[in-house]
């Protein structure tokens, strides 16, 4: 029989530029976040992003007007058989 494995947290430390410090600083400023859920959200977010890219999709945001941009975070490189545009 398997034995099932309780899923466990991990604990991550980081080194930030000034510039991302500051931008953290700003986010937790306008949020009232804690800097650990301001990581959780952001890690929540590029998820997103990387499961849209593994399905060839695309994310926009649009403003009140219609306006749409595409939002580009960064070139993911996804595991083999799961490369943009493929839907698995």
């Amino acid at each position: 029989m398997a034995e099932q494995q309780e899923d466990k947290g991990r604990r991550v430390t980081i080194d930030l530029s000034a510039g991302a410090a500051n931008a953290v600083d700003s986010i937790r400023a306008a949020t009232g976040l804690k800097t650990a859920d301001v990581f959780r959200h952001a890690l929540g977010l590029f998820r997103l992003y990387v499961d849209a890219n593994k399905k060839g999709v695309d994310i926009y945001t649009e403003d009140i007007n219609g306006n749409r941009t595409r939002i580009e975070v960064v070139p993911v490189q996804v595991a083999e058989g799961h490369t943009r545009g493929t839907n698995q």
